[in-house]
């Protein structure tokens, strides 16, 4: 059973604030009593426990093994604002047209669902998640509900857009959510998923076989496969997109520097990103999952010490591969726009394909009794 609240009215009556921060924002037009249409639920669905020094939402406990504390959320923000430099400030690649209901699964700590509103002020914008980390001061076409995306959604089937980043890899049954998706979106609908795939490449040699990151990602779908995770299931998008009922689909490639070795000015910030993003990740998961698996404390402190150092090194050209894939009424085929690319070359282009970040352009067509077509990117 999904539980779905308003986040503005997620404040106890009890909360205390510094008492400078409504004179700070007393000129915006923010709504942080914006009212839902969703029902409201006890203030449990609130509550959090701490689990190795981390915190941990409570809502359907154990689900996510990654924790939901402010470090976390920080790190989150930081790959928001990467992806955001990697797309040259776009929320989104999809040319969906002037959409008037979003939907933001995964929703995290809420920020790619709060620009989309404050971009789009005339769109209904409902982010989604299992925990309840989102900000009470909104746009006031912002909500968010605490659900579980892979239960039966209660929401209505007439989606404009339906976007997802960073999270099929994080849960049991990706299938059921595209699924989901697809019956939720009107025709003429889009939805999008954004992936990065755990995987070290090199264009120039440099990268050793026995790269520290690389040997983390070996390591990485054994830890997570106690919670039914497959992480490399963005591979498998297209097949599922597919059955799901989607057609015209877009696998689309990027490289994603780790470290600021290239050349370009852009590249360099994007590497510096992702090296924090990926090395607090790596801390991440040897607290819980890596424990869990019964990797040795000894053997997590000296595999993220050398991963710190490997990631220190500039004469390592590592990226994180993606590839581009469209699919056309079921007969696929596969292009890889990078792959006659040398990316040292394109790494002093000013911005042509430069990181690695993992986006799949699917174009869907929903069957529907007139026959319209609909329409999504992942």
């Amino acid at each position: 059973m999904s539980i779905i609240v308003n986040m503005a009215e997620a404040i106890p009556p009890q909360e205390t604030f510094d008492d400078d921060f409504e004179d700070d924002f007393a000129t915006s037009e923010y709504d942080g009593t914006h009212m839902s249409a969703f029902s409201s639920v006890t203030s449990s669905i609130y509550a959090h426990c701490y689990e190795h020094g981390r915190r941990y939402h409570v809502y359907k406990h154990g689900r996510y093994p990654i924790p939901n504390d402010d470090k976390e959320q920080g790190r989150e923000e930081m790959k928001h604002v990467m992806i955001k430099e990697l797309l040259d400030g776009k929320l989104y690649l999809s040319p969906v047209d002037n959409p008037q209901k979003v939907m933001d699964l995964g929703t995290g700590t809420g920020i790619w669902a709060i620009e989309v509103g404050d971009m789009l002020p005339g769109a209904s914008v409902v982010g989604t998640d299992l925990s309840p980390i989102q900000p009470t001061w909104v746009p006031p076409n912002v909500n968010f509900v605490i659900e579980d995306m892979e239960d039966n959604w209660v929401h209505s089937s007439d989606f404009d857009f339906i976007f997802m980043r960073h999270c099929v890899s994080l849960i049991r049954n990706p299938g059921q959510v595209v699924d989901s998706a697809f019956s939720h979106l009107k025709p003429k609908g889009w939805v999008e998923f954004q992936e990065l795939r755990p995987y070290l490449m090199s264009d120039d040699g440099t990268l050793p076989e026995d790269h520290p990151v690389s040997k983390f990602y070996g390591l990485l779908p054994m830890a997570l496969k106690e919670y039914g995770f497959k992480v490399d299931f963005a591979d498998d998008l297209p097949r599922v997109l597919e059955r799901a009922g989607f057609t015209d689909v877009h696998f689309t490639t990027y490289k994603i520097p780790l470290g600021p070795w290239p050349k370009s000015t852009t590249l360099k910030l994007v590497g510096y990103y992702f090296r924090t993003v990926l090395l607090d990740f790596v801390a991440t998961v040897m607290t819980k999952p890596f424990a869990e698996a019964e990797i040795s404390r000894k053997e997590c402190e000296e595999l993220l010490q050398d991963v710190q150092e490997a990631m220190d090194n500039p004469s390592i050209h590592a990226y994180v591969p993606l590839h581009f894939v469209e699919q056309y009424f079921l007969d696929a085929f596969i292009q890889d726009t990078m792959a006659l690319a040398d990316f040292n070359q394109i790494a002093e282009a000013p911005l042509a394909f430069e990181m690695r970040h993992v986006h799949f352009f699917l174009e869907r067509s929903k069957r529907s009794k007139n026959g319209t077509r609909c329409h999504g990117i992942v």
